[in-house]
């Protein structure tokens, strides 16, 4: 909800500019801003895939077929895949686990509007993107999280779960 929040004060350039000038007033510098709402994005993009993603595809899937509660993110995607050989594919397309291993290691720097995404922490093969293009990416695991959310509530209700 607060990243939606913050997204529609940026929808045009106009609600963009008046936001910015109205945090200004509070002290926060455009750059600030973009730097917060980095950091907003990446916090809420790692939770979704590790806990939203992870938990919710958990709750479907039965350990006799080798799904294990503490599996990581990568575990988990090869065991589907194993298990589901087309989902699993369709699964690690949809999930950029590239982009959270980086962010999720510390392996990335912004500069000049980009972001700069390194493929281990020694801050090699760096892929340089733009920041609305992480953005973006951000985006898709949100509704790829609140799809999933929905699923569970509505199998909750539908008394799927014993609670």
């Amino acid at each position: 909800m607060a990243f939606n929040e913050v997204v529609k004060n940026l929808e045009t350039n106009e609600k963009a500019e008046d936001f910015a000038q109205k945090c200004q007033q509070a002290g926060l510098t455009k750059e600030t801003l973009v730097y917060l709402f980095m950091a907003q994005m990446m916090g809420t993009y790692l939770v979704e895939l590790e806990s939203v993603f992870k938990t919710s595809l958990i709750f479907f899937l039965e350990e006799e077929h080798g799904v294990k509660k503490d599996m990581t993110l990568g575990q988990l995607l090869k065991a589907i895949k194993n298990i589901f050989p087309v989902v699993g594919k369709e699964l690690h397309n949809m999930i950029n686990t590239k982009l959270r291993n980086c962010l999720a290691h510390g392996a990335f720097w912004f500069q000049g509007g980009n972001a700069f995404l390194a493929n281990n922490s020694y801050l090699e093969d760096v892929k340089v993107i733009p920041l609305h293009e992480l953005w973006i990416e951000f985006k898709k695991a949100n509704i790829i999280a609140i799809s999933l959310t929905e699923t569970l509530l509505q199998k909750i209700k539908q008394g799927y779960f014993r609670l």
